[in-house]
């Protein structure tokens, strides 16, 4: 099992799943979080510096699967990506196996928001 090490500890952690009144975007994924879905809300801070974040749920539900397989540590909305590649590329034998169907999904999710936006851009509203 890959070894997540963590140097320091937030002074402020606090998350809630809450619906959107708005639109948002996955911090992970970067996949639009429409008004009435369910989300995961984050804000954390660390010596004075605060670090929002939000969460789809498909991103919840692999960062929760994650943190089960890693003593519970939670990754930041914007970390997980990176949480799971460092498994992937840097872990012990067999982690990639683990964690490469994760890491797929997270990248398609952001290739499909990516696409999409370009695709918005390209055919602006009128």
């Amino acid at each position: 099992m890959c070894q997540i090490e963590i140097d320091e500890h937030c002074d402020v952690w606090s998350e809630a799943i809450v619906l959107a009144r708005k639109p948002h975007r996955c911090s992970c994924c970067f996949s639009m979080i429409q008004s009435g879905q369910n989300y995961l809300r984050h804000f954390s801070a660390l010596d004075g510096d605060v670090s929002p974040g939000t969460l789809c749920m498909d991103c919840k539900t692999d960062r929760d699967l994650f943190a089960e397989k890693h003593d519970g540590i939670l990754a930041h909305p914007s970390g997980l990506l990176g949480m799971v590649e460092e498994c992937v590329y840097e872990g012990d034998d067999g982690d990639e196996d683990s964690w490469r169907p994760m890491l797929s999904r997270i990248k398609i999710r952001r290739v499909r928001a990516t696409k999409k936006e370009a695709s918005n851009e390209c055919h602006p509203k009128v």
